[in-house]
């Protein structure tokens, strides 16, 4: 098991530190032999021809298909490290970088919208992939354009190669790939168009942020904003679903939402470095609408009392009023979080329709935790904080639930270990005796 945990954690290293990457022998080895034999901007030029071809070849062969997208997609890795190579042994390079940093951001939107269209043309909104094309392709045109404007002048670096890019192209991956596996093998899965879906448009929001982030810096400070406006459409997509009684897709709206939420408060950290009162104000009306509003609609249209489902949304806009005004202790919930509780409620109807009778229970006892700002719990992010291999465990029994169709129920056993183990004096026991135990061995 341990040498498991141990490769999971290097391809983890590998994937998201560059730097580990290219303290690897055989990257720099391969590296060197690849720059022989190509130049950077034949390799990203290859790349818009990459998505078309593996569509082609896709028709006759579906495994042929993918290796050759993979392959292709290979090209924008290997392009970085080509030209990392060449800057150390100092190999005549600089006069093509400018035009290579332009090529490459055409390159990959030319790459991935073919197998995008057309892999997933049964399970992603054509609205939403006209969105994703036109900010993709309009951004590119306005950063050239600016680019021309100052006549080469590069301050600020314009085209500089943002983490967000990696990112960006890294789910684009991800993506295309789900949209093979469903297009070839499980078509019938009812989740595919909500997850894919979701997926392109947080692309777009990154693709967008890519944009305004080159032509004004500035527009970071408005990150942790615009992931908030991510939960508010959650909230309520959850809250249309919840109408039109889909109480699943409702469920999983709620669980975005959360992850959006947890993403702000850290996109905050990193962007604005000390915490807005404005910011605090628009975080909390996000989460009333997503963790107040939103579960209480689930709970009156799957058949709870008005009254006990007013009495919901009211605790917690109650508790989010308390939290507003009142500093809490960094790191610390006073009373259980609203996000965890709408959570717990959200996935009880992933894995089936709880009657409406436990439903009020459930109701009244999340309440009941919510304000009970006696009692703290320690902050989500100290997940952190655990083991490594208890973080690849939690990833793995997530995703493999996910596929497997026991999500609801993953969910649920998390919250109440949640509720155990983040509880404070639980928390503050394991850790001093982990402490001890630690001090002993040494």
């Amino acid at each position: 098991m341990e040498k498991i945990y141990g490769f999971l954690i290097y391809v983890l290293k590998f994937v998201t530190d560059p730097d580990f990457q290219w303290s690897l022998l055989w990257v720099r080895k391969v590296s060197g032999g690849v720059s022989a034999i190509f130049s950077p901007n034949a390799l990203t030029t290859s790349r818009f021809f990459g998505g078309v071809v593996s569509v082609l070849i896709g028709y006759y062969n579906p495994w042929l298909g993918i290796l050759s997208f993979l392959l292709f997609g290979l090209t924008d890795w290997f392009d970085g490290k080509v030209v990392r190579y060449r800057e150390e042994l100092n190999i005549g390079w600089e006069h093509n970088k400018r035009f290579g940093a332009i090529l490459d951001g055409m390159a990959d939107k030319v790459y991935i919208v073919p197998a995008m269209w057309d892999w997933g043309k049964d399970f992603l909104s054509h609205t939403l992939i006209a969105i994703y094309v036109c900010i993709a392709f309009t951004g590119y045109v306005i950063i050239a354009f600016i680019n021309w404007r100052r006549g080469g002048d590069k301050t600020g670096n314009i085209y500089e190669h943002l983490w967000i890019g990696k990112m960006k192209f890294a789910l684009q991956i991800i993506l295309v790939c789900a949209l093979w596996v469903a297009t070839n093998f499980a078509p019938q899965w009812i989740w595919w168009p909500f997850w894919t879906n979701l997926m392109l448009g947080i692309i777009t929001g990154l693709e967008f942020f890519s944009v305004a982030r080159k032509i004004n810096p500035e527009f970071n400070r408005f990150s942790a904003d615009a992931v908030s406006l991510g939960n508010l459409i959650y909230g309520g997509i959850s809250i249309y679903y919840s109408w039109h009684k889909n109480f699943n897709m409702a469920g999983a709206a709620i669980i975005v939402g959360a992850i959006f939420d947890l993403a702000d408060g850290y996109v905050a950290r990193r962007t604005k470095g000390i915490e807005s009162k404005i910011g605090s104000l628009i975080d909390s009306c996000t989460d009333f609408i997503s963790f107040g509003l939103a579960p209480a609609s689930i709970l009156y249209f799957a058949g709870v009392r008005w009254e006990l489902a007013l009495m919901y949304a009211a605790g917690t806009l109650g508790r989010l009023i308390y939290f507003y005004l009142r500093s809490e202790e960094e790191g610390m919930f006073d009373g259980v979080p609203s996000t965890a509780v709408a959570v717990f409620i959200a996935s009880l109807f992933l894995w089936k329709n709880p009657p409406a009778a436990h439903l009020e229970i459930v109701a009244v006892c999340c309440v009941a935790l919510e304000v009970f700002f006696i009692f703290q719990w320690y902050h989500f992010r100290k997940i952190v904080e655990c083991r490594v291999e208890i973080k690849v465990a939690l990833g793995i029994l997530l995703a493999a639930s996910l596929v497997g169709g026991f999500f609801g129920k993953t969910v649920s056993v998390l919250f109440f270990g949640y509720l155990l183990f983040f509880f404070r004096p639980v928390a503050d026991w394991s850790w001093r005796r982990n402490k001890i135990q630690g001090g002993i061995s040494q």
